[in-house]
């Protein structure tokens, strides 16, 4: 799928196939949202309810691909002036437009329309500090599981992956200041080992397998993993060693997950002990190898849709889609659930299509429509804030620009 000659791969300008990446990473993510594991009956419709439950390692993706762009921005840059400022001042006009204003309007403009209690959220709206905090999720991991931000009419559960990728915007900016490349991976290495060790000394204590999945400690590796990609890729000689295991490690990935299904009986869960010990590594360690494979590819099929319209327009709004789309489910819950659409098509394999494909095009819309109407207005300003070495495009739109965020 490449030249094994040693090189470094193109990683200026806009990377399309990483807006396609994203993409996937989305439609994944918003897949896992719109359709349940008890929906189906029929043996077609369940196996594509099945196949969409495994969306959730569209989070996964996303923060490999946010410790990419993110650490090559910050290695490019950290000789430059300014490099503290840029970076967080970008940030914060990326990230915090939608996420600020998706609370102001929860917690500022909703009470004013509706009651709280009518919406059976004074839970959720007495710990609004977390979220204000960008920490729910250490929250979340004190009430000891996700259901304490959910309610009949607020969803806003899915905001621990946005909480882990600005700790880690937080913290890492001064690693890479302060270490040569070198240092960096072992920096990344050992947040690996430590990831690993957290999530089994948190198993072994049985903490809620939610908390796990949800807490920054148990879930970085992923981040430093893309981060470490990052670094190798400026290096010819360690790009081609990456090059060369990339394929081996994808499979083993796969074999792993293979693996997680058999034993835990049904399509692989985020909450079962596979990915609770190392499932979530491995994971990780299969998206960083898809990314090194994908930044050294030859034109082909999978290039060509990566770099289509189609993924490349999910992958551009992707962070709005992440933030928006599990906003909406209590209303797709409530006024166009499932067996609406059954009613509708009256064969079960074609309503989950109908509900995936309706649920997701009024999603994007509605990132569309936050981007065009509101979004990009903030970024006009980060004009004032450029690097002093060029920065790609692709890094307008890095997760958390894109985040992680992401389930």
């Amino acid at each position: 799928m490449g030249n094994m000659s040693p090189h470094v791969p193109k990683l200026e300008g806009r990377l399309p196939r990483l807006d396609g990446l994203r993409g996937v990473a989305i439609l994944g993510v918003m897949v896992f949202h719109f359709v349940w594991a008890d929906i189906a009956r029929s043996a077609p419709a369940r196996a594509l309810v099945l196949f969409g439950d495994m969306g959730w390692m569209g989070v996964d993706l996303f923060f490999v691909l946010s410790g990419f762009l993110i650490t090559g921005i910050l290695v490019r840059s950290k000789e430059g002036p300014s490099y503290f400022k840029n970076f967080y001042m970008r940030r914060v006009l990326r990230i915090f437009p939608l996420y600020y204003g998706v609370l102001f309007g929860i917690f500022v403009i909703l009470p004013l329309l509706v009651s709280v209690k009518a919406l059976d959220a004074v839970h959720i709206f007495d710990k609004q500090a977390w979220f204000w905090a960008y920490s729910m999720n250490v929250e979340m991991a004190l009430q000891g599981g996700e259901t304490y931000f959910r309610s009949d009419w607020i969803w806003i559960v899915h905001l621990w992956s946005l909480c882990i990728e600005e700790h880690f915007y937080l913290v890492w900016p001064f690693i890479v200041w302060l270490a040569t490349p070198k240092a960096i991976l072992r920096v990344c290495a050992v947040a690996v080992a430590g990831a690993i060790a957290v999530r089994l000394g948190m198993m072994a204590s049985h903490v809620d397998p939610w908390v796990i999945y949800a807490l920054t400690p148990c879930r970085v590796d992923s981040l430093v993993m893309g981060a470490a990609v990052a670094v190798m890729a400026r290096s010819p000689q360690q790009f081609a060693r990456l090059r060369k295991v990339a394929p081996w490690s994808l499979a083993g990935a796969a074999a792993y997950l293979v693996f997680a299904t058999v034993v835990g009986g049904h399509v692989v869960k985020f909450t079962h002990w596979t990915m609770s010990s190392a499932g979530f590594s491995v994971i990780g360690v299969g998206s960083a190898s898809a990314l090194v494979l994908l930044l050294d590819a030859r034109e082909g099929l999978i290039s060509r849709l990566l770099e289509g319209p189609v993924l490349g327009t999910f992958g551009k709004y992707s962070y709005g889609a992440y933030v928006l789309h599990h906003l909406m489910l209590p209303l797709y819950a409530h006024f166009i659930p499932f067996p609406w659409f059954v009613a509708k098509v009256h064969v079960e394999v074609l309503a989950v299509v109908a509900q995936i494909a309706l649920e997701t095009a009024v999603s994007m819309a509605a990132a569309m429509a936050s981007w065009h109407l509101y979004e990009k207005h903030f970024l006009k300003m980060k004009d004032r804030f450029e690097y002093s070495s060029p920065t790609p495009s692709c890094e307008q739109r890095a997760p958390g620009a894109a985040s992680s965020d992401f389930s």
